[in-house]
């Protein structure tokens, strides 16, 4: 018997549709990635009104790569369909953004570098998920860790009146720690390589070792870069740091304008309508990202915001630990 589609997964209380959006406003993204994006859903099996979890993928992960089987354990999906059978979770509507960009991600943003993702998600993705016949949504929350942490964070203190409720564990945060090492630490590789436009051509042509440690440095900087910086003639994003070592303070000021310990300060209104605020990271965060989630932290306590805090004995890769206690907090 053969089936219209690939079925991997017997779900319980799930059927898995695609949301697939043939996006104007990524049509003349500038790095020419197809502006046809393939958003997964979950959606109960009966129909009604229910809560929608909008669910932002790490850097180098994907809506659909959430799909994925996985060897020796259950994926999230299958995690989610257990919860819900179980009764841990409440039944919800699960959407898993598709915001893929050719350096590994877009952080959910408006950026030069990559296009306009944050206005992708919000006048294209969910108004045309609020349209499927028989459901409706009640309200929303966003979710994700490390990339997709930083896209709960930047999207719920921009629209509360969307989202209702952030979920963010490990979000990126506190540049000058987490990401301005790694700069230093990329640009002998990039520059050994040609510089940023060569970088690119020979990513999209498929050259790279991509298991290698230092390709995971590179590509991260880069895709940060093409998120936060400015781009110079070529469309290419342009990084703070010159050969001889000199430092761009003023271009990494652009960098740092989306960096969450400035942008909360200043939506902190924003952020006191959210009715659920979860932020949880591991205390031996690879990217040290525990020290920017503990300065949020204190953000919260000094504007008064009631949210809850956790740090896990665990690292940047046990993120998805975390999933189960966010969810039930909605």
């Amino acid at each position: 018997m053969f089936l219209e589609n690939l079925q991997i997964h017997a779900l319980n209380q799930f059927d898995i549709k695609t949301l697939k959006i043939e996006s104007s406003v990524l049509e003349t993204n500038p790095l020419n990635d197809s502006p046809v994006k393939y958003n997964p859903v979950l959606l109960p099996k009966v129909k009604g009104e229910y809560q929608c979890v909008v669910y932002l993928s790490g850097f180098t992960g994907n809506g659909p790569k959430n799909f994925n089987f996985k060897s020796f354990e259950k994926n999230f999906i299958e995690e989610l369909d257990e919860w819900t059978t179980s009764g841990a979770l409440g039944s919800k509507i699960y959407l898993f953004v598709d915001a893929w960009t050719s350096w590994g991600g877009s952080q959910f943003i408006n950026s030069k570098g990559c296009g306009d993702y944050e206005n992708y998600i919000m006048t294209e993705v969910l108004p045309e998920l609020e349209k499927i016949d028989g459901y409706s949504i009640s309200n929303y929350a966003v979710m994700g860790g490390s990339s997709g942490g930083y896209g709960a964070l930047h999207l719920s203190s921009k629209y509360p009146e969307k989202f209702s409720h952030c979920l963010a564990v490990a979000p990126d945060c506190d540049f000058e720690i987490s990401l301005k090492p790694e700069i230093y630490h990329a640009f002998a590789d990039i520059d050994n390589k040609g510089g940023v436009l060569e970088v690119y051509k020979k990513l999209k042509s498929g050259e790279f070792n991509t298991n290698h440690k230092s390709f995971h440095t590179m590509i991260n900087v880069l895709a940060m870069a093409a998120c936060y910086s400015e781009v110079d003639s070529s469309g290419m994003p342009m990084l703070p740091l010159e050969k001889e070592g000199s430092f761009d303070h003023k271009l990494w000021e652009t960098w740092l304008k989306k960096d969450p310990l400035n942008f909360l300060e200043d939506r902190i209104e924003n952020v006191k309508k959210l009715k659920t605020l979860f932020l949880s990271v591991g205390e031996f965060d690879q990217f040290l990202l525990q020290y920017g989630a503990r300065k949020i932290r204190k953000i919260f306590l000094k504007n008064n915001i009631d949210f809850n805090y956790e740090e896990f004995k665990g690292n940047h890769f046990d993120i998805s630990t975390r999933r189960k206690k966010a969810l039930s907090l909605i």
